[in-house]
């Protein structure tokens, strides 16, 4: 029992952990995504599901800390029952850290043709 209590806690450090590394990656894909939108560049649909998992993970990582385990070891079956849970999160952040390297880029490789913008100057 003492086993699952420690483990359960090193799962949540390990959670913590790379969701951190997972946030800061889906701000860098939000970055780049937002920059080759306004270059006219369409986001591949990989991306924005990835996006959108991440986005549904969260929730769920919170809701671990709001419940974590109880220390008292006449609890097991709770416990027991949040490890399996700590271990799936943590499953889903390695995959979704995984997944979100996107070796063959952000964007389509066909743009749409950015708009000319019309400069007034003076007239000749």
């Amino acid at each position: 029992m003492i086993n699952t209590t420690i483990n359960v806690q090193s799962n949540v450090d390990d959670v913590e952990k790379e969701m951190k590394s997972l946030i800061d990656r889906r701000k860098e894909i939000i970055h780049e995504t937002e920059a080759a939108k306004k270059e006219g560049s369409q986001i591949r649909a990989p991306v924005i599901t990835w996006l959108e998992d991440v986005e549904v993970l969260q929730p769920r990582v919170n809701r671990i800390h709001e419940n974590q385990p109880s220390t008292c070891f006449l609890n097991f079956s709770k416990r027991y029952k949040g490890s399996r849970e700590v271990e799936e999160i943590l499953d889903s952040i390695k995959r979704l850290l995984k997944a979100g390297n996107f070796p063959h880029s952000l964007v389509y490789p066909t743009r749409v043709p950015r708009a000319v913008e019309h400069i007034p100057g003076p007239s000749i």
